[in-house]
C-alpha cells in the first residue's frame, strides 16, 4: 500500500491499495491534490505485513480506505475528520485487445515502429522469458537506470518484495549475441489481463533497439499464451516532465485503446 499524506499534520489524501506497484505509482506526480500545497505532501510505502494489517482492518469495519487518516508513528488507523472530497487527477493507461488477429494488432503500430522492428538483424537479439533464479540480471539493468529515470523505488520494491507480488508475475529478457541483457520487464498476470509492471532499457539497448524488440515480443508472447488484454502499465498524467513523457509517446507507437483509471 502507498499512501499520501500531509507531512505537518499527518492527514491522508489519498491511497494506492495492493501489492504490486509500478514506477508511476510510485511518482508524487502521477496524483494532484487541488486544496493542498503539493510540496506538503508526502507518500510512504507499507510492507507486506503492514499492508494485510490495514487491509484486515478495512475489511473488519466494511470502510473505505478514505475515511481514515494513519498514525505514522504507531501505524494505526483512526477516523478521518470529515472534509470536502479532494478532486484528484485521473490515471490512464493503454490496453491492446489480443483478441484480435496478430496481423491486425501490428497493423496499428506506428510507422516508426514497424520499420525499427524490421531493422534489427536477424539473430541479433534474443528474447525469452527467465525465472525468478535470474532476476539479478533484472536488478542490474534498473540499477543502471537509476539515474536516468528516477526510479529508485522501482528496484527497491522489486529487491525486498519480488518474491511477495500479488498473483503470478513472469519476468522477461532481452540480450544480445554476447548474452549480455539490454531490456528488461516484469508483468503482472491477472486473469486475462497481461500488465506491464517494471522494466527498462540501457543505454547500449537503446542503441540497439531492443526495446521495441521487448515489447514486440512481449505482445506475442501474450496472444500466445492466451491472454486478451496486453496493458502497458499506465502513462504519466500531463504534468510529468517531459523526460517521462517520451515514455508516453514510445507507448502510443503501439496502438491500442487509452482507458482512464480513477
Amino acid at each position: 500500500m502507498i499512501i499520501y499524506f500531509n507531512k505537518n499534520t499527518g492527514e491522508l489524501y489519498g491511497a494506492i491499495m495492493g501489492r504490486t506497484h509500478n514506477e508511476f505509482e510510485l511518482e508524487n506526480n502521477t496524483m494532484e491534490f487541488t486544496d493542498i500545497d503539493s510540496n506538503l505532501v508526502e507518500k510512504k510505502i507499507y510492507s507486506v505485513k503492514e499492508t494485510l494489517e490495514i487491509e484486515k482492518k478495512l475489511i473488519k469495519n466494511k470502510s473505505k480506505i478514505m475515511e481514515y487518516e494513519i498514525d505514522l508513528q504507531t501505524k494505526k488507523l483512526k477516523k478521518a475528520k470529515p472534509r470536502e472530497e479532494i478532486q484528484q487527477e485521473v490515471k490512464e493507461t493503454l490496453n491492446i485487445d489480443l483478441t484480435q488477429n496478430i496481423e491486425d494488432i501490428e497493423k496499428d503500430y506506428s510507422k516508426t515502429t514497424k520499420q525499427l522492428i524490421k531493422s534489427i538483424p536477424k539473430d541479433s537479439l534474443i528474447f525469452r522469458e527467465i525465472s525468478f533464479s535470474e532476476i539479478q540480471k533484472i536488478r542490474d539493468v534498473i540499477e543502471q537506470l537509476e539515474d536516468i529515470k528516477d526510479i529508485q523505488l522501482s528496484k527497491q520494491i522489486l529487491n525486498q518484495r519480488a518474491n511477495f507480488l500479488d498473483g503470478i508475475f513472469r519476468a522477461y529478457i532481452v540480450e544480445n549475441n554476447t548474452q549480455e541483457v539490454l531490456s528488461v520487464a516484469i508483468i503482472t498476470v491477472k486473469g486475462d489481463k497481461f500488465s506491464y509492471t517494471l522494466g527498462g532499457t540501457t543505454l547500449k539497448g537503446r542503441d540497439t533497439h531492443s526495446n521495441y524488440f521487448l515489447v514486440y515480443n512481449l505482445i506475442r508472447d501474450a496472444k500466445e499464451l492466451g491472454f486478451t488484454i496486453y496493458d502497458f502499465g499506465g502513462i504519466y498524467t500531463r504534468f510529468a516532465n517531459k523526460e517521462k513523457q517520451k515514455i508516453n509517446i514510445f507507448k502510443e507507437k503501439w496502438g491500442g485503446e487509452k482507458i482512464r483509471l480513477v
